[in-house]
């Protein structure tokens, strides 16, 4: 099956996920990113190098088969408010809305609200401090500060979003804390654990 991949079935498969590559809220399907598909070239060319020192190819059909897409410089889609309210009104029961409030209103990285740590939620005098972000070594995780200094900041906080950040502590503590126990990974503090927090 892996001697059957070639370059060209590889540039189709990009050119495809360019094409109708996700779902979205304003068109039944439209294509990735160009870098979302660059991101998958990686992830296969990385795949595939693999298997060839693994001795099941001989040669990487993967390398250079990327082409950037014509349409590397479109403009970016982007929910209007009614679409975003729309959104966060139907998702406001989700175990992740809190997550899904700050990423909309606080215009936080998806790094950053996985790297947020409750000692950075100050709920007085209603901010989150940026001090560090979930970042990827390799096929390990961890968490470092942001790339750049401007990164390191502080967000001020609307009512609503300190209210939504107060119920899901709650929610975490009685949720995930609670029945886990002696397990749970107190020590890395974050306000975005997984579902076992562990």
């Amino acid at each position: 099956m892996l001697q059957q991949l070639t370059k060209p079935k590889i540039r189709e498969l990009y050119k495809a996920i360019s094409e109708a590559g996700r779902m979205s809220m304003k068109r039944r399907s439209e294509g990735l990113s160009a870098k979302s598909v660059y991101n998958v070239h990686l992830a296969l060319r990385k795949a595939l190098a693999d298997a060839v020192d693994a001795g099941l190819l001989k040669a990487n059909p993967a390398e250079r088969a990327h082409q950037m897409p014509t349409d590397y410089g479109r403009e970016m889609m982007t929910w209007t408010a009614d679409e975003l309210r729309t959104f966060l009104s139907r998702s406001e029961s989700d175990p992740n809305f809190a997550f899904w409030r700050l990423a909309a209103q606080m215009g936080m990285r998806r790094g950053e609200l996985l790297g947020l740590r409750w000692q950075d939620v100050d709920f007085d005098h209603a901010r989150v401090s940026v001090r560090q972000q979930l970042v990827r070594a390799g096929a390990k995780l961890g968490f470092g500060k942001p790339k750049t200094n401007k990164g390191i900041r502080n967000i001020s906080l609307d009512p609503l979003t300190v209210d939504t950040l107060r119920s899901h502590r709650a929610w975490q503590i009685a949720k995930c804390r609670m029945p886990i126990g002696q397990g749970y990974a107190a020590r890395l503090d974050l306000v975005f654990a997984g579902g076992d927090a562990r």
